[in-house]
């Protein structure tokens, strides 16, 4: 074969090898401003940390963010991301969650949850399944938040556990130095005080399921937005 047909055909085989082997590109990543994702789809906003942890029998929280999201999770595009993981409480059944985030505008997000038990059996919670953030007392100490047309005062000083619970509520609002945070949707709010267990924050739970809790599928569908204050926004 002459010397140039060779050559040619080196090169031929060359870029065919390069074209095969090349990444495919990654799936373009969800796009909210105030949302920033965790690997299994925890998220901060404004610097507070939201997630879902299933509680043991003796009250010890097992959070999101210790699992692994299954193979093939995420899927993610710039309008939403979904994901799906394995809870394993302690001295529980497995819990599947599935979590589903979609842009709704520049500052707000619709945010869902499925909990239901592994392989076909009935959901079985220990104790609590709840949606949750830590409230830092240095921040919220003294405050209050809103939960619907109620104020509910977090004390400056440390006393009893639980301060507030409501089921049916619509709408809670957190006062954050740059502004609010809104949570809307059909809401079993809790909020207890952890600094007399020697915590440095309140507790915020949106409760998903308890133990109490037939064993079907439960869902939870939250709208979160936040807005920041005149002086912060510019």
């Amino acid at each position: 074969m002459p010397l140039f047909s060779k050559t040619r055909l080196l090169l031929i085989l060359l870029f065919g090898l390069s074209i095969g082997t090349c990444p495919l590109p990654a799936d373009p990543a969800f796009d909210c401003k105030i949302v920033k994702l965790g690997p299994t789809g925890t998220f901060n906003v404004s610097g507070l940390d939201f997630g879902v942890s299933v509680y043991q029998s003796s009250w010890v929280g097992v959070h999101q963010d210790v699992f692994k999201l299954d193979p093939g999770f995420p899927k993610e595009t710039p309008a939403s991301w979904e994901g799906k993981l394995m809870l394993q409480p302690g001295d529980g059944a497995p819990i599947v969650l599935h979590e589903k985030l979609e842009r709704a505008t520049d500052s707000s997000f619709k945010c869902s949850y499925r909990a239901e038990g592994a392989n076909g059996s009935p959901l079985k919670v220990p104790n609590l399944l709840a949606f949750e953030v830590h409230l830092p007392a240095a921040a919220f100490a003294g405050k209050s938040l809103q939960v619907d047309d109620q104020a509910v005062e977090l004390p400056a000083t440390a006393g009893k556990n639980s301060i507030f619970d409501k089921w049916g509520a619509q709408k809670v609002t957190l006062p954050l130095n740059g502004g609010t945070l809104t949570i809307e949707g059909d809401l079993k709010v809790h909020v207890q005080d952890d600094r007399v267990y020697h915590q440095d924050y309140f507790l915020f739970w949106i409760v998903i399921a308890k133990s109490d809790t037939p064993g079907d599928p439960v869902d939870l569908a939250l709208t979160i937005s936040y807005q920041p204050t005149a002086s912060a926004a510019k």
